[in-house]
């Protein structure tokens, strides 16, 4: 974020932040790699795998139709991802700027997106069969070549090129490992695999709520960056994103204290283990509370004295960058509560996020045109904090009980 605001112009940001949201494979994944943890660590509770040194497929039939089955599917939707985001690509981005400007950026990103969707369902498998460890271990590494490449190439001129480097190490990285590990990552489909029939029963009923529900977030916050760039123009869009980007990097961090359980909660609702549940539900909803609140008041602490320095134009005005943080905040007390029944392999808060989407996108429209980036931030705060968050908190009351009977 500190290289963005050095080394590209105001103008150039906007652009950077709106090819970043955009062109996110996880936008095409709609939260089915999260459906993936649950079913597995349910499977290898079931199949006793977690027992195996090695996890590997002889023991486990349900797992390899499993990967057999996402394969299929996430080349079903990579193929969609190019031709979707090659269209969006021009419908945002065109009127702005001649296409040699933006345009093989642009295609480099798309395509690394789609090849990346096809080593996220394989690692969300590893992880919820129990190789927490190693998977981790792989995404740190990715992140640190992703981010080591963002910067040089920001460093020595690239611009736009540096948006590519995340997104060519998310493919590398864990490509090499998943080949390392092929006996079990790449396995051959069963002679009497029947893809649509497992697909309907076991993986369809949470992924096509949890789909919507992760559609609806994308929409009720990240949207606003490409909306602000049509509207507004660059500099506003990248004010948002770069200002987005720093309330959701405190979100993420935040937010890991719940994901590094999420394997372990499935498996103790696959046992009936509810003291288990509970203990580590808000054992990790308190630590991640907390760390999130310090975070967000040194931030907003430390906004407060840009004043008068190169990076103070490149961040949205103190009280709209405050109401972001509150947005967010309002989106880590759903999503730990949308984590937690989640283990249920249920997505009961799902049409709480469509209703927040029905009411604020039109709405937010009219206020990116209207009032720009203050209309915007404001009406993701009405929606998160006063309507979506107590509904949300009110329904995670009842059904952890109900679901428990």
């Amino acid at each position: 974020m500190l290289f963005v605001a050095r080394f590209l112009t105001a103008d150039g940001q906007g652009w950077y932040y709106s090819f970043l949201v955009i062109a996110s494979p996880y936008l095409f994944d709609l939260g089915l790699s999260s459906v993936l943890v649950q079913v597995a660590a349910h499977f290898s509770i079931q199949t006793h795998e977690s027992a195996a040194p090695a996890y590997g497929m002889s023991s486990g039939p349900r797992v390899i139709w499993l990967c057999a089955a996402v394969v299929r599917w996430y080349a079903l939707v990579a193929m969609l991802c190019v031709v979707l985001l090659i269209a969006v690509g021009f419908i945002v981005f065109g009127p702005k700027a001649d296409a040699v400007v933006w345009l093989p950026t642009w295609l480099v990103l798309v395509v690394l997106s789609a090849l990346g969707l096809f080593v996220i369902p394989q690692m969300s498998i590893a992880e919820g069969m129990g190789r927490i460890q190693e998977v981790y271990k792989v995404r740190l590494i990715q992140g640190i070549a992703g981010s080591s490449l963002c910067w040089l190439t920001l460093y020595v001129g690239g611009a736009l090129w540096a948006v590519v480097m995340p997104a060519f190490a998310a493919v590398l990285v864990p490509t090499y490992w998943l080949y390392s590990q092929r006996a079990w990552a790449f396995p051959k489909t069963p002679a009497n695999f029947v893809w649509a029939k497992h697909w309907r029963t076991e993986i369809w009923p949470l992924q096509w709520r949890l789909a919507l529900n992760l559609l609806s977030g994308f929409l009720l916050t990240q949207i606003y960056t490409p909306i602000l760039f049509h509207y507004q123009g660059g500099r506003v869009a990248g004010q948002m994103g770069l200002s987005l980007a720093i309330a959701n990097t405190v979100g993420l961090i935040a937010q890991s204290w719940h994901v590094r359980h999420v394997p372990a909660m499935g498996s103790a609702v696959a046992r009936q283990d509810w003291e288990s549940l509970d203990r580590l539900f808000y054992r990790d909803f308190g630590i991640s509370s907390l760390l999130f609140l310090m975070g967000a008041a040194f931030l907003i602490a430390v906004r407060s004295q840009l004043q008068g320095t190169s990076i103070h134009d490149r961040l949205l005005p103190l009280n709209e960058f405050t109401m972001l943080f509150g947005v967010v905040f309002a989106n880590h007390v759903m999503g730990a509560l949308a984590m937690h029944l989640r283990s249920f392999r249920r997505e009961p808060l799902m049409w709480v996020s469509v209703i927040g989407v029905v009411i604020a996108v039109p709405v937010g429209l009219i206020a990116a045109r209207m009032y720009s980036s203050l209309g915007v931030v404001v009406t993701m705060l009405v929606v998160t904090l006063i309507l979506e968050m107590p509904v949300a908190i009110w329904l995670w009351r009842r059904l952890n009980v109900d679901f428990r009977k």
